[in-house]
C-alpha cells in the first residue's frame, strides 16, 4: 500500500509508512522527512543498494540494528557499508552474538531472521 512520510514524500507501492524487515514494521520520518528504516542487519544481507522513495529519488536512512535491536550504524549508503564498516561492525558482533550469521560477503549472502540452525 502506497503510502505518505511528512508533507508530500510519497512512499512506493510496496513499502508502508512504518517499514522494516520483511513484512514487519520498524520505520518512521525524521522531522525533517528523511524517511528511517530500522531493521536488523542480518535482514538485510543480498540486498546490495539501499531503498529509495518518491519514485527512486530520496534514499532511505537505515537504521542497522544488532540481533538484540540496538542501533549499530545509520547509513544512506548500504553498498559502501557493505564494502567497508560492515567489517568491523561485524567483528565486534561476533563476539556478542556468535549463534547468529555472520558471513564474509555479506551483499551476497541471504538473509536471515534469528539464530543459525545446528546441522
Amino acid at each position: 500500500m502506497a503510502g505518505w512520510c511528512g508533507d508530500g514524500l510519497r512512499l512506493g507501492k510496496n513499502v508502508s509508512r512504518r517499514a522494516g524487515g520483511p513484512g514487519r514494521p520498524g520505520g518512521h520520518c525524521l522531522g525533517n522527512d528523511v524517511p528511517v528504516v530500522r531493521v536488523r542487519l542480518q535482514e538485510c544481507f543480498g540486498l546490495l543498494d539501499t531503498p529509495r522513495v518518491d519514485d527512486g529519488r530520496i534514499p532511505v536512512l537505515m537504521d542497522l540494528l544488532s540481533p538484540g535491536y540496538k542501533s549499530v550504524q545509520l547509513t544512506s549508503d548500504l553498498r559502501s557499508f557493505w564494502a567497508d564498516a560492515y567489517f568491523e561492525v561485524r567483528k565486534e558482533l561476533r563476539r556478542r552474538y556468535p549463534k547468529h550469521s555472520w558471513p564474509d560477503n555479506p551483499a551476497e549472502a541471504m538473509a536471515v531472521r534469528g539464530v543459525k540452525k545446528p546441522k
